[in-house]
């Protein structure tokens, strides 16, 4: 199977499990298994995946399909320009999460600084 047939089909599984960006998650799942990123995956469609990497992928896509965050799966969480290694102890909050309902509805005001925030005994 070429990488633009998988990606495709990838894409169709995910929307029919109804997961949210499915276009995303599968990029992501098959950049995970290829170890590539995401300009090689549209340089490179007619790449044919080796029958390891097709077993692979579609165990990644199974997992994501069955609700497992992409997190868990690739063991990896990009935050702030940050790499950080994940797993299923790791809390990874929903996009919609209550906490960040909260922050986003009650944000600071742009007037504070965050030397104002500081305990003076910090500063």
């Amino acid at each position: 199977m070429r990488l633009k047939e998988a990606l495709a089909s990838a894409v169709r599984r995910l929307m029919e499990q109804q997961v949210p960006s499915p276009q995303m998650n599968a990029e992501l799942l098959l950049r995970f298994t290829l170890d590539c990123d995401r300009a090689y995956l549209y340089a490179h469609p007619e790449r044919e995946l080796t029958s390891d990497e097709q077993s692979r992928y579609g165990e990644a896509l199974t997992q994501r399909a069955s609700g497992m965050p992409a997190q868990y799966i690739t063991g990896h969480q990009e935050f702030w320009g940050l790499d950080f290694i994940v797993n299923p102890a790791v809390l990874i909050p929903l996009r919609n999460s209550p906490l960040q309902e909260f922050m986003r509805r009650k944000s600071l005001p742009q007037r504070w600084k965050l030397r104002e925030l500081t305990p003076p005994a910090t500063s």
